[in-house]
């Protein structure tokens, strides 16, 4: 038993440092010290466990045994239950199905399609820049001109050509006289990982074949950039009905939109504007930028570790993103002032460039992977619906229209797993219920 203890705690030792180097390696060298903030949670934890490994060392031999003991343990445990989850991901569910898949990242798709295509682009969301304090200006749309990669969730990856302001439609939408409809959300008002015809604004586009339609949706966004969004293309258009999709997710997206200085002026100040429309070219470069950014990033990592599925299991991918997840929930998606703020704003610009509002409700995939239609420590339904109904706006509650009609919800997303957007068939489905809903309003 003492040879045992011996070799653990060598193993401990050597384990825990090696964790420590491989943690400063990531944030210190690979990242050059530009992500420390990200890195913070991993230097405490690794540091920690490198001095309990130490003070390991000193133990009474009784404690020595109890110790390691549980630390194999909780090894073998954390283990376990990652294959538990991984039985349970888009990953393995996709393998289980049969569908030909092709399982390449966006990135990774972006770097191989750019060796026939130099011009091709990928989408860089306007998030991505919320944290950069010094920009003067924020994009809030991709590079314009562009066949653009989107994302992957159905086996293929979905391309698009960029209109002139970087968002998803046919150019010519832009200079027809009448809009009918704008839409604005996140991703799936972006038309996410489906090709443009096979998304609401282009599906939208074949119910009204002379009808005008424009998305200036993007993937991720929140209230507030979609907000922003609306103050900054609305009055070039002018359309007749705007759509407001909103998705359960945009209460939690909206705590790190308020933190951003020039999405903030859009919430006090209603006369501010970046006129983004006249600064494509800016929006392009800085676009850009990040993108190569990106890519150097991917192909830095590839060197590091080419085999990436046993680098996910390895590092518990996916019991990491279940705690993430756990901890998420923890911080409340209430309906907050800046909430209502945004919507009413939204309500009256709309209303005074006299256009119709209509306000689309979308569920979280998780509202019916755990139940929780009325718990209210996870998001405000009742609430947001009911105000946003005393502001006199049309609602088109597809929680009451699609989900709670079917008896299998879950069927209602790609491989019954969380995603950005819904499958060509449920777009359908989904469009015909909006469509259906103005035509009684108009």
């Amino acid at each position: 038993m003492k040879l045992f203890n011996k070799l653990f705690s060598i193993i401990f030792l050597l384990s825990s440092f090696a964790l420590l180097s491989f943690v400063f390696y990531r944030s210190e060298i690979f990242h050059a010290g530009e992500k420390h903030t990200f890195y913070l949670k991993y230097y405490i934890f690794s540091v920690s466990l490198f001095v309990s490994s130490i003070i390991f060392l000193f133990l009474k031999e009784k404690i020595k045994i109890f110790t390691s003991i549980l630390i194999i343990f909780l090894f073998f445990s954390f283990y376990i239950f990652e294959i538990f989850l991984f039985l349970d991901s888009r990953e393995f569910r996709v393998w289980k199905s049969g569908v030909k898949y092709d399982k390449r990242s966006e990135i990774e798709f972006y770097t191989v399609s750019k060796k026939n295509d130099k011009d091709i682009k990928m989408i860089v969301a306007p998030v991505n820049f919320l944290k950069d304090d010094k920009l003067k200006i924020l994009p809030l749309s991709g590079i314009s001109n562009k066949k653009t990669i989107l994302c992957n969730e159905h086996g293929y990856n979905a391309i698009y050509k960029s209109d002139r302001y970087g968002f998803n439609n046919p150019d010519f939408e832009w200079d027809k006289k009448n809009i009918d409809f704008l839409l604005v959300g996140d991703s799936f008002t972006h038309g996410t990982c489906v090709n443009t015809p096979d998304s609401i604004a282009g599906i939208l586009r074949n119910l009204n074949k002379n009808a005008g339609v424009i998305t200036l949706g993007y993937m991720a966004n929140g209230p507030l950039l979609e907000y922003a969004t609306l103050k900054e293309y609305l009055p070039i258009i002018k359309p007749k009905n705007v759509i407001w999709l909103y998705y359960e997710n945009d209460l939690w997206d909206l705590k790190f939109e308020l933190k951003n200085k020039i999405l903030l002026n859009y919430l006090e100040d209603n006369e501010f504007s970046q006129n983004l429309h006249q600064k494509q070219d800016q929006i392009n470069e800085i676009v850009q930028k990040q993108l190569d950014n990106f890519e150097r990033d991917f192909k830095n990592s590839i060197r590091v570790n080419t085999n990436y599925s046993l680098k996910k299991f390895i590092k518990l991918h996916n019991l990491r993103l279940f705690f993430k997840s756990l901890s998420n929930e923890k911080m409340l998606r209430t309906i907050s002032p800046e909430f209502k703020s945004i919507i009413k704003l939204a309500h009256n610009y709309v209303k005074k460039n006299q256009s119709n509002f209509y306000f689309v409700y979308i569920p979280e995939y998780k509202r019916y992977k755990k139940n929780l239609q009325n718990d209210y420590s996870f998001n405000d339904y009742e609430k947001v619906i009911n105000y946003v109904k005393n502001l006199n706006i049309p609602v088109i509650d597809l929680n009451e229209e699609l989900f709670q009609k079917n008896k299998d919800p879950l069927s209602l997303y790609p491989f019954r797993k969380r995603a950005a957007g819904f499958s060509p068939e449920i777009n359908v489905i989904v469009t015909d219920i909006i469509h259906n809903k103005i035509k009684q309003k108009n």
